[in-house]
């Protein structure tokens, strides 16, 4: 057999060390010379002494780090040079998790101070309740007039997500997201003392609102826009635009928990 053939595997560590240092060059600076190359207003600002001087040091951390990995392991050049680039790949990997995570919060604290900022200057309250019950109308037959449900994450029991004219059903959504809010506020419309004035009032409105929820409190009796639950800031919009849509003062309503 020709020696030709046979692959060649180091084990020396100062040429890991240095095959370590060329990925991680490549992996640093490679990108921002593509850049480079295809700006049209070419400038050497690309490549500043500071940006050259994080190249060395991450060309220097990389070589450091497969000379650990594979001390006196004897492997080819290629090898070591593709699992020197893994290295990179995988930094840059958990950078990015991280400046996405930090972003998101920055986004959650900016909406919910720019929901805050909404609600308190359409004087939108938040009113929190014990616990609430739904009171059907007159034109909604029902089984069980007297179905109790809490504004959370389930707000009905299985028995009671059986019943398709109840769609309040919030369920967990296991979906990969960054949102921060869970479902959890009502809009009231309405609130009355008297529940004969309260269903009239319901009742008149749902005919041009066919979501019109009546429900009964231990302070009283409130009319939801919907029975679907939102987040605060979801809910504050929505408000927002019923008190001008309608003229009323809306409230937003949750369940302490």
């Amino acid at each position: 057999m020709s020696s030709e053939n046979q692959t060649v595997e180091i084990t020396s560590a100062a040429a890991k060390f240095c095959i370590g240092a060329v990925a991680g060059v490549a992996a640093i600076a490679i990108p921002r010379l593509i850049s480079y190359a295809t700006d049209a207003n070419q400038s050497f600002t690309y490549l500043p002494l500071h940006y050259l001087g994080a190249v060395l040091s991450f060309a220097l951390f990389i070589g450091a780090l497969v000379v650990i990995f594979e001390y006196k392991t004897p492997k080819p050049p290629k090898e070591t040079f593709f699992a020197a680039l893994a290295i990179p790949g995988l930094l840059a990997g958990s950078f990015n998790t991280a400046v996405e995570s930090q972003e998101a919060n920055s986004i959650f604290a900016q909406n919910k101070e720019l929901s805050t900022a909404i609600r308190e200057n359409n004087e939108i309250a938040i009113h929190t309740v014990d616990d609430m019950t739904i009171v059907p109308l007159e034109e909604e037959p029902s089984p069980n007039p007297g179905v109790s449900f809490r504004f959370q994450l389930n707000p009905i029991g299985t028995a009671q997500a059986k019943d398709e004219k109840f769609p309040l059903q919030e369920r967990e959504d296991f979906r990969i997201s960054i949102q921060r809010e869970k479902p959890a506020f009502g809009i009231s419309i309405g609130s009355f003392a008297d529940k004969n004035a309260a269903i009239n009032e319901a009742k008149r409105l749902k005919k041009n609102n066919p979501s019109t929820t009546l429900i009964k409190t231990t302070q009283g009796y409130e009319i939801l826009s919907s029975r679907k639950l939102l987040t605060e800031s979801e809910a504050v919009l929505e408000a927002v635009k019923l008190g001008r849509k309608l003229n009323v003062k809306p409230k937003l309503i949750t369940v302490k928990q």
